[in-house]
């Protein structure tokens, strides 16, 4: 009887009424809304939600109805959305973030690569002839052999330093990565 005294006078944009159907609800919206939201803070944000809606709604109310049923259904809304909202932010985030990985990644790999092409550059004329004939176009030793006009002994044996020099100055080059 008191709550529906208060409905009638909350339509009327009575404050007093608004008031003492606050502190006769807050605690229900609360704990209805910490079923899903572990946040206290949020919990509070949902109950401040709940209750700006149900004045904003006040001149709609019907007493006959009660407040049970309408704040359930307010703050159940007011909550998936916060989840609904939260989730978009996650996965944004876990976006923004795999994008700044895979740029880092790329970086890292660039400048791996601007490095190997410097250690390339440092090997003798012919060894870098050898190794970029095998390594950027694909040739096979018989076919580098023909183009250099050396044996595939010989190309075998350029390729085979080339790789060994380059084994030998990455892992310095990893190890000043990580520091």
């Amino acid at each position: 009887m008191e709550e529906q005294k208060d409905i009638l006078l909350l339509r009327d944009g009575d404050r007093d009424a608004f008031a003492r159907l606050y502190r006769r609800y807050w605690a229900k919206v609360y704990h209805f809304a910490g079923l899903l939201l572990t946040d206290p803070m949020e919990q509070e944000d949902i109950v401040q939600q709940v209750f700006l809606h149900l004045w904003d709604v006040r001149s709609r109310l019907d007493p006959a109805r009660g407040m049970d049923g309408l704040l359930f259904i307010v703050t159940r809304n007011a909550v998936l959305k916060r989840l609904r909202r939260k989730d978009r932010t996650e996965t944004l985030n876990e976006l923004l973030l795999d994008q700044e990985q895979d740029l880092q990644t790329s970086l890292e790999a660039k400048e791996m690569q601007g490095y190997i092409d410097s250690l390339v550059e440092a090997l003798p004329e012919r060894r870098r002839e050898a190794f970029r004939l095998s390594r950027e176009e694909g040739l096979s030793y018989k076919e580098i052999a023909a183009r250099m006009g050396i044996s595939e002994k010989g190309v075998e044996r350029h390729i085979r330093l080339a790789l060994q020099f380059l084994k030998e100055n990455l892992p310095l080059f990893l190890l000043f990565c990580l520091f």
